[in-house]
């Protein structure tokens, strides 16, 4: 009887470690690790973290180009044209 107790509390802590490794994850140094708790977003900081229950994103910098074109004259009620944007002929809704 004690054999087959030992047999079945080997098994079941063995199953208990293959769960471990199966859903934690040892976080990389450049790395963010990212969670949700009561609605908001908070960054996880321990070195071990559940991979299903968490997003991680590397930390890495991205290049952003935006081009910014400035309101053609007239149309913001300054220039010869005085009209508001949502009155303009261009802007009205024809069905």
């Amino acid at each position: 009887m004690e054999i087959i107790l030992a047999l079945l509390l080997a098994y079941w802590y063995s199953v208990g470690l293959l769960v471990v490794f199966f859903e934690y994850r040892i976080r990389q140094p450049d790395v963010l690790v990212l969670y949700e708790s009561k609605g908001q977003i908070v960054l996880r900081k321990s070195l071990l973290y559940p991979r299903h229950f968490s997003l991680t994103l590397k930390r890495t910098t991205v290049q952003i180009q935006m081009t910014l074109k400035r309101p053609q004259p007239g149309i913001w009620g300054y220039g010869s044209n005085s009209l508001a944007p949502w009155r303009h002929r261009s802007n009205i809704y024809n069905p």
